[in-house]
């Protein structure tokens, strides 16, 4: 098994991000980060962690969806659905981007015009825009006002909207997208200084709709958990991401604090239907399943905080099914749905995985190696960084699937509270799935053309109950978001991976 952390020892880690930094600046937010976006400021790279960290300073969305699942407004004022395939929005007046221009109707126009460019579809955001989305025309009708069009009915366009960040439109005409990704251009409370790489420096917006409490904001790429842990612990750092599940005691004990937060995603290994191969075979998928522990994963690793998953939904998410249970764990029936297949002495598989992203993700993944290992199928583990798997994701418009692994890490990202835009497992719209029923995307869509809340409601579980049976991810737990806070951070609040930093205060 290929898995191999690169961790420096506790104390050297200390000791380096001590000498780096400032002793509790009054005027500066430190944020330590596993990682911060490979794609530098660029807007188009998504919505959801990792991005979603560097990002959030600097731009805001139309819309956005809070912690209880409700849409509301961001930048926009209000939003109305005109009939089944078009909307109107309604945007706030006077808003500025860091630069000085005055947001418009026409300039959101334009930037979804780019978003809705099939040239465009190398880039997360637009993929997303063209297939889930599916609109098709933006029109702004006043100074204040735009009209959607969607090329056929989709009832959650008010929650898609959270998505996709509003950039600069002179800024962006005339510099264009690499520019945007150097120096950002959005309307949130921070503006970029510098991205180093390791380190991306924030000031205050001037022209901020909701100004900065604290001047300056810094994040930094700190690899080691450990190191992260110790910052809020020591004072060195104000905000910790992903601090381990094994050292929430010692932070409250120090009189810092952890942040609890379940994500409405779940921790999942991908399985690549479509390639020739044993998973192929749904018997296959389904022996995979239930070869995974995952009563201990729920206990032993995750020590309770969060929930074993069984479904591309998780309690917060629109559409969860408490029927739906995880697949129960019993290697006997995996081994026999194996020999069924055909593949009573089991095969060899490569996954490729990014730990350090979410709690216990390095022990959970080492976990469902072992336990698929134990029923015959040799799992080889090999580390990718998130830039590489962007790449994967994308390979390219001539690329015959993607670029992953037999598994590959992709759980289900509900960011919009609604299983449908971006659950990756419900794919056959993607140009290389790897999982495609027909079955499932005739239920997609005749849930995106139903306007009823509780008819769609039942849509979509008997959507993700199909998802589940055809087994074509094995879910793994419910993410916790576990953010270490020092002594002194205050009015600390975390939507869906987005932290509201300019409502941060210290004591």
């Amino acid at each position: 098994m290929k898995f191999v952390f690169h961790v420096a020892t506790g104390a050297l880690a200390l000791a380096a991000l001590a000498g780096a930094a400032q002793a509790q600046p009054a005027d500066a937010i430190r944020v330590g980060s596993p990682v911060v976006c490979p794609t530098r400021a660029l807007p188009v790279s998504g919505s959801a962690s990792p991005c979603s960290y560097t990002m959030a300073p600097m731009y805001e969305t139309l819309n956005r969806v809070s912690a209880k699942g409700d849409v509301t407004p961001m930048l926009s004022e209000s939003w109305k659905n005109i009939d089944k395939t078009t909307w109107e929005v309604k945007i706030k007046k006077g808003v500025k981007f860091h630069n000085g221009e005055v947001m418009t109707a026409q300039g959101v126009a334009d930037w979804f015009a780019f978003l809705g460019n099939p040239d465009s579809k190398k880039y997360v955001s637009a993929q997303n825009f063209q297939n889930q989305s599916r609109i098709v025309k933006t029109t702004a009708v006043s100074d204040d006002t735009i009209r959607i069009e969607t090329s056929a009915p989709v009832s959650v366009v008010d929650r898609n909207l959270a998505a996709y960040w509003i950039v600069a439109p002179k800024f962006f005409a005339e510099q264009g997208i690499e520019a945007l990704a150097q120096k950002g251009a959005g309307t949130g409370p921070y503006e970029l200084v510098s991205w180093d790489g390791a380190e991306v420096k924030y000031t205050a917006n001037a022209n901020a709709r909701n100004p900065a409490k604290i001047k300056n904001l810094s994040i930094r790429e700190i690899k080691e958990a450990a190191t992260r842990t110790g910052g809020v612990i020591s004072g060195e750092l104000d905000i910790a991401i992903g601090v381990p599940i094994d050292d929430l005691d010692r932070i409250k004990a120090s009189g810092a604090k952890v942040d609890v937060v379940e994500r409405t995603d779940t921790s999942a290994l991908r399985l690549m239907a479509t390639r020739d191969g044993p998973m192929k075979d749904k018997r296959v998928r389904q022996a995979m399943n239930h070869a995974i522990n995952r009563p201990a994963l729920e206990k032993d690793l995750m020590k309770g905080i969060a929930s074993a998953a069984g479904q591309c939904a998780t309690p917060g998410s629109f559409g969860y099914d408490p029927n739906i249970k995880p697949y129960a764990y019993d290697p006997a029936k995996a081994k026999a749905l194996l020999a069924e297949a055909g593949f009573a002495n089991g095969f060899s598989v490569k996954a490729d995985v990014i730990p350090g992203n979410f709690p216990a993700d390095g022990e959970t993944y080492q976990l469902a190696a072992q336990n698929l290992g134990a029923i015959g199928i040799k799992t080889d583990l090999e580390i990718i960084t998130f830039g590489q798997w962007l790449q994967k994701w994308s390979p390219g418009p001539d690329a015959k699937t993607m670029g992953f692994n037999d598994i590959f890490q992709n759980g289900c990202m509900s960011f919009t509270a609604h299983p449908l835009d971006v659950f990756p497992n419900l794919s056959c719209r993607k140009l290389q799935p790897s999982h495609c029923d027909q079955n499932e995307l005739k239920l997609m869509e005749a849930i995106e053309q139903e306007f009823d809340t509780e008819k769609q409601r039942k849509l979509v579980q008997q959507l993700l109950a199909l998802n589940h049976e055809n087994a074509a991810i094995i879910n793994l737990n419910v993410i916790p978001d576990l953010t270490g806070l020092s002594k002194r951070v205050r009015n600390f609040v975390n939507v869906a991976q987005r932290y509201d930093y300019g409502d941060i205060t210290f004591q």
